[in-house]
């Protein structure tokens, strides 16, 4: 499962961003490697490895950070079979 999003603000070109895949109880299941899409600034990519994640419901962290500027959005995610 591919996952695009931008990060927007005066800082978005210099902001760290991460993501996690986190279960039903707020744990992290996994670590995302985001990879910054070539030609667009600002946008990313994350790929989220479906066969290796069991069926349930689950959350999918985005971080973005510049000095003490942060932001996070959750995105719900349901694997069913």
């Amino acid at each position: 499962l591919y996952v695009r999003f931008s990060v927007y603000g005066s800082a978005a070109a210099d902001a760290e961003v991460s993501a996690r895949l986190d279960g039903k109880s707020g744990a992290t299941r996994l670590e995302l490697p985001v990879v910054k899409m070539a030609g667009a600034e600002t946008t990313y990519q994350i790929d989220v490895p479906l066969a290796s994640i069991a069926r349930g419901d689950f959350l999918i962290a985005v971080e973005a950070s510049h000095g003490d500027e942060r932001a996070r959005v959750l995105v719900p995610l349901r694997i069913v079979p």
